[in-house]
């Protein structure tokens, strides 16, 4: 049957003379419309086109290989209806000539075509990531090694002590790693970089910050939070009208509402070129918030809550702005440029020398990478001029080759790739360009949306040839996949929540779906939209005294009994293929979540408790199994044995089958050395006459499992490491063990998996365990793990569950979107810089001789960047989500406090917005959060009781559901009532089983590791308290209330371990006055708050003075002398049984003679050495009596001579003074 095409699939299919962007809706039929384009071309009458001559690409092999065979089937089907038509003969002579391909393997043809020019070796082959992760870290230290040693870049060394500064320069190669990959998506590469450093030499004298790109997002980004604070602040104050109680309350806002206007204003002027920089402090600081009065009498407190919390909202927006300008004038902003300056060329040099040499690393393997692909080709089809780059002849060459270009999926391009194929254009007027924007999620796979938001913006809709547009824009946004109930409630969500801005993307009344059939049809209520949230806020009530589960463990209990109540009623969806209703399957649903890590196995395995059978197709995993988990272990024992972990693995596996108990026997044999050790150790006591009997058999196993192991080290070196494996195979067993397993075959399909790579690795020329070992390292720190042995058919009644990226372009009767109320995971940066394609570089500012560091407000500015990017990223990935939905949609997710989220619903509802405001879009933590914006529109609260909450919307129904509780807890909570009968010689063995002491208690009493705290605290057990009241109130001394009861000592014991642990020795050996100590006190508190080690009312509590004080002690004076001594020293001390009972005040039994030491661990503050031998100090932080007693020496006497037995044992050296210096009293206390 004929296809119906609409007039605007019709205008996508015909339209000629310019480039073309179809712009297509989810399930809008693109890829039908792209065939038939296709077809209509190579089958014109009058002016056929051969299909090899049209250049077709996507972004996947599977749908390279989808579209081919589409194309090959209808022209199949025309052949048999006209066999004898020569043009339909040829095209499909043609068919395997076609250019319908992917963009990497285009770019592997045109490299190989121009291998000569490139001179490249004409055979080489594409890397596997892994493999390039392992040659880049060999080319990154090699490169270092050069240039430390070689004087190739001048501000080399500058560069290392800027941003290499630590135990190593492991933080410089992260970053140039980071600017390195960043290149690798620009077509110009390491140039791109250039011109962002080069913003940093192309100052003015009249610089002006607020006009730059980055004040510009610092200033929006301020401005936007302070619409937030007054949108709410607005909505709370007409809330308020009603309350004659809270008019003060209303009094305060309204002033409030005035003062965040006025800086809204301010900072519309200064975005608008009509102010400075440098007015905006006084501007900050000139707002002030008056203080609500107390309200009298009975009130609403979570009402006067809310009023708290927008105030607060508004007050931390201003702060932000203060923080911003604070210490950044105009002039500082200048200067710390300039300085970057060179640190940034010699940076941008840095990376275009690795560019070079890991090129020249993979070149000599004769490997590309995909990247390289697209760099190669752009080489071969570009050319530099004076006046830039423009298309080389041989890009002129595939231009006149090509009739058109057809790009599937344009919303993923990127800026290489659209480099590459504009090239081939005739002079761009004959790409075609089909995708929908609203679906581009790989943003981190360096796809740029902003390209189809351009063309979007610039092409002209309606075909309008003779205006000479850029381009044709045609629209397919009818639905031909979803029933109306999904097209209805995805265009009412994204209608108010995806509004331009910040968002990208404006979903207009013009761009929303299209229903397939005209008719007005009404919702039925089992087909509304369904949105479950899980209150999680009485969860570790319920849960008691178990382990608190993660989220998606009550989400699948609650996904799991939808499914089964929708099995059991005979829920009924539409089939299309068969074109009629029938019940619904497992095999209807999908489950679909945001992430994949902990999250979709979990709920997969709790789906198939609750007798759902679900799979989890999210792909990795593999080396995470057991048995591949197992032979990796045994492979790294091969090449190592001396790795206790893994040899613990292996022996206690199937493979070497020892017991719990036979290792723990095994390793008392040797507990100072490694299990290898250990086993060889006990091996050898078969020669011993007295070894007993019973330990005989144990001793062959060892002794076994030494040979067997000797033996495989040996046949490592002697065979390629895939037919080791397939040795160990056989000789083990235990590929037919895993076979026998649940499971089995999977396993088994694993377990060859593990050898093909290993076969693969060795023809790449890696072999060797530590090869295949390192590479699988690669894998699993790559991310890049492999998807594993797949056994589940594509017809297998069971429910999926799968990421939101992995379902794209898939379709299901039965939709769950779960995960909703997770937080967004979004990645800022961490690195000491950042980059932007469009906005350039930002990075810390560090001064190498202060050794000080900070922030920058360039980085700040991309940081935030970055943040809206990906927010505009996770409501285009909800848009994917939804629409994947068929027949019926389910949003699922936890909240622990979905009334103030309701609160926040209301709100705006109260505020009359059609669409939400993109300031409070912004502030949204989680899908949950958006959707319940979306669909908040008059509810009707249907149903109330203890098990769920229900509102209703004319095409939406919100229930509010409690977890269920595995039926094990709920028993417990029932306890029972049961008397049972026994007989009294049952009741008689029953008690003889109860009253049995166990025989060796004291040993179960000797901890095998302790603290000397620990010690302390056990040696003060039992006294009064008169003894041990050691503390005092210290009015000079005062912390804030932001230190909690609990640890308000610990806390600030902390920092002044912190502050003598980190001061500069050196400079205070440079001048020790009193004076002088003081003022570097200050100075590390000042680093310690910019580092954000502790806030500034910590700050504002700590005395440099009373700090000060300890240096003007003799130990202070002699440390300021002395050459030798260490801070916060750790240790670890063997500590007989005996002294042990001894430190507790009790003596050892008979029966605990010969028992293992107890491994005693501690920190020693400070200890130094001089002629007269070892001084230990130890800083106390309590606030002690002027007078010491007894007690208190006892107390921290022995924790003293526990450091003083460490110290001696582990330097060999006498200690001669031990002292406690008393912070709070300013005095030293000598034991």
């Amino acid at each position: 049957m004929a296809t119906k095409w609409t007039a605007e699939q019709i205008k996508a299919i015909k339209t000629k003379g310019n480039n073309l962007l179809v712009s297509a809706a989810a399930g809008a039929g693109k890829t039908a419309v792209l065939v038939e384009r296709i077809l209509r071309k190579i089958t014109d009458p009058l002016n056929p086109v051969d299909i090899n001559r049209l250049l077709t690409v996507t972004f996947t092999n599977a749908a390279a290989s989808e579209m081919k065979e589409r194309v090959k089937n209808r022209l199949y089907e025309m052949l048999e209806a006209d066999p004898e038509n020569a043009l339909l003969q040829r095209q499909f002579a043609l068919i395997e000539k076609a250019n319908i391909t992917t963009v990497h393997s285009f770019c592997s043809k045109i490299v190989r075509e121009n291998f000569h020019f490139l001179k490249l070796d004409s055979d080489f082959r594409l890397a596997e990531t892994s493999e390039t992760s392992m040659i880049f870290d060999e080319t990154l230290d090699s490169l270092f090694e050069r240039l430390y040693t070689e004087e190739i870049l001048p501000g080399f060394t500058t560069l290392v002590d800027t941003y290499g500064y630590g135990k190593d320069d492991i933080r410089l190669k992260e970053l140039v790693k980071t600017l390195y990959e960043f290149t690798r998506s620009c077509p110009d590469t390491v140039g791109t970089l250039e011109k962002a450093v080069e913003e940093y030499n192309r100052l003015e004298d009249d610089f002006e910050f607020s006009q730059t790109v980055w004040g510009r997002i610092l200033i929006s980004h301020v401005k936007d939070d302070l619409e937030y604070a007054k949108i709410e602040m607005v909505g709370l104050t007409e809330e308020l009208t009603g309350f004659p109680e809270f008019s003060s309350d209303a009094d305060v806002l309204s002033s409030d509402i005035k003062s965040v206007t006025r800086v809204i204003e301010a900072l519309d002027c200064t975005m608008r070129d009509l102010g400075r920089w440098d007015d905006l402090l006084p501007l900050a600081d000139s707002i002030t918030f008056e203080r609500l009065k107390p309200i009298r009498g009975e009130y609403d407190k979570s009402l006067h809550e809310q009023v708290k919390k927008s105030r607060q909202n508004a007050k931390d927006a201003v702060a932000s702005l203060a923080d911003q300008v604070t210490g950044w004038s105009n002039e500082r902003i200048y200067e710390v440029m300039k300085k970057q300056y060179p640190i940034f060329k010699t940076l941008c040099e840095t990376v275009k020398l690795l560019e070079e040499a890991f090129f020249k690393a993979k070149k000599a393997r004769s490997m590309l990478d995909f990247s390289d692909l697209e760099h190669l080709a752009l080489k071969v089809l570009y050319k530099k001029t004076p006046d830039g780059l423009v298309p080389s002849d041989t890009a002129k060459e595939y231009s006149e080759k090509f009739e058109e270009i057809l790009i599937d999926e344009y919303q993923d391009s990127n800026y290489v790739q659209e480099a590459i194929l504009t090239s081939m254009s005739r002079e761009g007027k004959n790409i075609f360009m089909v995708g929908d924007v609203k679906q581009s999620i790989y943003r981190f796979r360096q796809s740029m949306p902003v390209l189809f938001l351009e063309k979007f913006a610039a092409y002209s809709l309606g075909g309008d040839v003779d205006s000479n547009p850029p381009g044709i824009l045609v629209k397919l946004y009818k639905n031909f996949r979803s029933e109306f109930c999904i097209i209805e409630a995805v265009n009412g969500i994204f209608e108010r929540i995806m509004t331009g801005g910040t968002f990208e993307i404006d979903y207009t009344t013009q761009e929303k779906l299209i229903p397939k059939s005209d008719e007005n049809n009404q919702i039925p209520d089992e087909d509304r939209t369904d949105i479950v949230v899980v209150d999680t806020s009485r969860l570790a009530e319920l849960y008691q005294d178990e382990e608190k589960p993660q989220n998606c463990i009550p989400e699948a209990r609650a996904i799991a009994e939808i499914i089964h109540r929708m099995i059991d009623s005979g829920y009924e969806i539409y089939d299309a293929k068969k074109d009629e209703r029938r019940k619904v399957e497992y095999n209807d649903f999908a489950v679909l979540t945001r992430v994949k890590t902990n999250w979709a196995q979990p709920f997969t395995d709790e789906m198939n408790k609750c007798g759902v059978p679900a799979f989890c197709d999210v792909g990795g995993g593999y080396y995470d199994t057991i048995e591949v988990n197992t032979v990796l272990a045994l492979l790294r024992i091969i090449d190592n044995p001396l790795q206790d972990i893994y040899m613990a693995s292996v022996l206690l596996s199937p493979i070497a089958d020892f017991t719990q108990e036979e290792l723990a026997k095994i390793r008392l044999i040797d507990g100072e050395n490694t299990i290898y050790n250990a086993l060889n150790s006990y091996a050898q006591l078969g020669s011993d006459q007295e070894t007993p009997v019973k330990d005989q058999t144990l001793i062959q196993k060892a002794d076994a499992f030494c040979t067997k192991l000797k033996k495989w080290r040996e046949l490592a070196s002697e065979i390629p490491v895939d037919e080791l494996i397939w040795h160990l195979y056989v000789e083990t067993g235990f590929l037919d063990y895993v076979t026998a397993l649940p499971e089995g075959i999977k396993r088994n399909g694993n377990l060859k998996l593990m050898y093909e790579k290993a076969k693969t690795l060795k023809n790449m020329g890696w072999n060797g365990v530590y090869q295949l070992v390192r590479y699988i390292d690669k894998s699993i720190l790559s991310e890049k793990d492999s998807p594993g042995m797949v056994t589940l058919g594509e017809n297998e009644n069971v429910v999926r569950v799968m990421t939101i990226h992995k379902s794209k372009g898939l379709e299901f009767p039965v939709v769950f979107v779960a995960g909703c109320g997770k937080g967004f995971n979004l990645r800022t940066e961490s690195s000491q810089a950042v980059i932007h394609h469009k906005h350039g570089l930002g990075a810390d500012f560090v001064d190498p001789e202060m050794r000080y560091s900070c922030t920058t407000l360039q980085k700040e500015a991309l940081l935030i960047k970055h943040k809206e990017e990906s927010l505009a990223e996770e409501m285009r990935v909800l848009y994917v989500a939804a629409t994947r939905a068929k027949n019926k949609l389910f949003f699922v997710g936890c909240s622990k406090d979905i009334d103030a989220l309701i609160d926040k619903c209301r709100l705006l509802e109260q505020l009359n917005f059609h669409r939400i405001p993109q300031a409070f879009l912004a502030q949204g933590k989680s899908f949950l959060e958006w959707i319940l914006y979306g669909i908040w529109k008059s509810p009707k609260q249907n149903k109330k009781d203890e098990s769920f909450i229900c509102y209703d919307f004319p095409v939406y129904r919100l229930r509010i559901v409690q977890p269920s509780v595995p039926e094990s807890i709920e028993e417990d909570k029932k306890g029972t009532t049961v008397d049972p009968q026994v007989e009294s010689s049952e009741v008689e063995r029953v008690k003889v089983l109860l009253d049995w002491e166990y025989p060796y208690e004291d040993y179960a009493r000797v901890p095998a590791k302790v603290s000397v705290t620990e010690l302390k605290r056990l040696d003060n057990e039992g006294q009064t308290d008169d003894d041990t009241l050691l503390i005092e109130d210290d009015p000079a001394f005062k912390e804030p209330a932001f230190l909690g009861e609990e640890n308000r000592y610990l806390n600030y014991g902390n920092v002044v371990h912190y502050i003598y642990q980190h001061i500069d020795i050196e400079r205070l050996k440079k001048d020790p006055s009193h004076e002088h100590v003081v003022i570097v006190i200050e100075d590390l508190i000042q680093d310690m708050v910019h580092k954000k080690v502790i806030n500034p009312e910590q700050a504002q509590v700590l005395q440099s003075e009373r700090l000060a004080t300890f240096f003007d002690t003799k130990p202070g004076q002699e440390w300021l002398k002395t050459k030798e001594y260490r801070r916060e020293m750790p240790f670890y001390l063997r500590l007989d049984p005996a002294e042990y009972y001894a430190i507790k005040g009790e003596y050892l039994c008979d029966a605990c003679e010969g028992m293992s030491p107890v491994l005693l661990q501690g920190i020693i503050d400070l200890w130094y050495s001089n002629e007269d031998g070892i001084t230990i100090v130890d800083y106390k932080t309590d606030r002690i009596y002027d007078d010491i007693t007894e007690t208190f020496r006892e107390r921290y006497g022995v924790q003293l001579a526990l450091y003083k037995k460490a110290l001696e044992k582990i330097t060999g050296k006498k200690v001669v003074k031990t002292y406690i210096y008393a912070v709070s009293m300013m005095k030293l206390i000598s034991f």
